[in-house]
């Protein structure tokens, strides 16, 4: 058993999935990003005023 999972990998599947990666990932922090900042700048201030 590979890391891969049952048998190995395609060199055409790896290649998709490295430029999948190297393309979700900024995707990714970007969707979070576009999150976490929002919630922090509501979410402080409101947890600071109920202290």
């Amino acid at each position: 058993c590979t890391f891969w999972g049952k048998k190995p990998w395609s060199r055409k599947k790896k290649i998709l999935w490295q430029l999948g990666t190297l393309i979700g990932a900024p995707v990714g922090i970007t969707l979070i990003a576009g999150i976490a900042v929002p919630a922090m700048v509501i979410g402080i201030p409101v947890y600071i005023g109920r202290k």
